[in-house]
């Protein structure tokens, strides 16, 4: 999305003087538009494409630090990502409206994992494009697919809670209806990413002396500049910009109206049935602690986008207008923080959903069951039957908490200031 200018020098042993400038525009992957300059000297240039190495341009240490970041954000995003899409359709209690959505955020996640950070990372190391014309017209879509599917995802997770907190009495997404809107978030990102499948080609670098080039993938088939610029900005206005005012508008509202709600609960209740509001305020405290849980979960997310794709968007800004500004170390940074978005939101369930902490634990646990079958049978059973009982007994009291919770009060249910109940619009997420 954002274009950096990234100067690299390098030589072989019979040309000290050949120069490359390499502009390169990390529109979903790093896209690389060169030039030959100041070309003199001898006419043998490179026996193959393995030989450019932009040498004294990244040092060793910078490189294996690449290696180690990059590497960290695809293993982290793969098996974090993966492991709740897992817990979400393999256990029943998971499978709620709010969950189901995430589920889509982590599957746009995943996405961009697999697809953007091992081709880009590889792309920034080589300075070229090392892996055919196929993959450029797939990898290219794809990367786009998966940061807009987490975008759309996060809007209608937004909207979601705004519905139930502030509109508690207007008909829920159900379960049967949550599939549609997942269907159309992707058609949606999907649609939206046609452009850059479209116009993404190699560009073929001649290399001097020799009948061998070097691969670039690039978007080059825009008709003018133009168009490429209103595209540009347009993708960035539906990725970042539209969703993030949404989610500050919902999230505020929801947030002064769950916390106005739960500071004006008196703290000690008076009255004739002393056991029953004893009763009603554990309740009342419960439901006050779901809410707090489920609002904290989304706006943890919310603000993870929002940080990590933040100096990625300011950096395509700045090299619009200014291009002298940018520094290929900084581009690089900023679209690693934007990578490593893949993986914060499952750190986060695990932070502050106990449900998903829960679901972890038992996979974590029958994973090390899995390990020590080869030991021990024995040990394998055992730890597979505490296991099953685990989820069985977190589905039963999950179940019951469910029952216990929504069961209608009319005289003591937790009320809003204008006479709607509060209760009712609890999910466990």
């Amino acid at each position: 999305m954002s274009s950096e200018v990234l100067n690299w020098t390098f030589s072989d042993n019979n040309n000290n003087n050949n120069i490359m400038e390499l502009t390169s525009n990390f529109s979903w992957i790093l896209e690389v538009v060169t030039k030959n300059k100041n070309k003199t000297g001898s006419d043998d240039g490179y026996d193959n494409p393995t030989d450019i190495h932009h040498q004294g341009q990244f040092s060793e240490p910078f490189k294996v630090l690449l290696h180690i970041l990059y590497n960290l954000v695809l293993f982290c995003g793969v098996i974090g990502n993966g492991l709740v899409i897992y817990v979400i359709y393999s256990l029943p209690r998971m499978r709620s409206t709010t969950n189901i959505l995430l589920s889509s955020l982590a599957c746009g996640d995943l996405i961009i994992a697999s697809f953007c950070v091992p081709f880009t990372y590889i792309s920034i190391l080589y300075g070229y494009w090392p892996f055919g014309g196929i993959l450029c017209k797939v990898v290219s879509p794809f990367n786009a697919i998966g940061v807009l599917v987490s975008a759309f995802t996060l809007i209608a997770l937004a909207i979601e809670k705004y519905v139930a907190i502030l509109h508690p009495l207007a008909p829920r997404l159900r379960k049967s209806k949550v599939w549609w809107v997942v269907i159309l978030i992707w058609i949606a990102a999907c649609a939206t990413s046609i452009p850059i499948a479209v116009v993404s080609e190699i560009y073929e670098l001649p290399i001097n002396g020799t009948n061998e080039s070097v691969s670039f993938c690039q978007e080059r088939g825009w008709g003018n500049a133009q168009q490429e610029l209103y595209y540009s900005i347009s993708l960035m206005m539906v990725q970042y910009f539209i969703p993030l005012g949404v989610l500050a508008f919902t999230y505020s509202r929801i947030t002064f109206v769950v916390w106005g709600i739960q500071n004006e609960r008196p703290s000690v209740v008076t009255g004739l049935n002393g056991n029953n509001n004893e009763i009603n305020l554990n309740r009342n405290s419960r439901t006050d602690t779901r809410s707090r849980k489920t609002v904290l979960l989304t706006l943890a997310v919310v603000c993870g986008y929002t940080l990590a794709w933040l100096p990625y968007n300011i950096n395509y800004i700045i090299s619009r207008h200014n291009p002298e500004y940018t520094n290929e170390y900084i581009s690089i940074a900023c679209h690693w923080l934007a990578m490593s978005h893949s993986f914060y939101n499952p750190v986060i369930y695990a932070w502050i959903n106990n449900s998903f902490k829960n679901a972890f634990k038992d996979v974590y646990r029958k994973i090390i069951c899995c390990v020590k079958q080869q030991a021990s049978s024995g040990i394998s059973t055992r730890c597979r039957d505490r296991s099953s009982f685990s989820t069985t007994m977190s589905t039963v009291r999950w179940k019951s908490y469910r029952k216990i919770s929504f069961t209608p009060e009319p005289n003591n249910a937790p009320m809003r200031k204008d006479g709607k109940d509060l209760s009712i619009i609890n999910e466990e997420t």
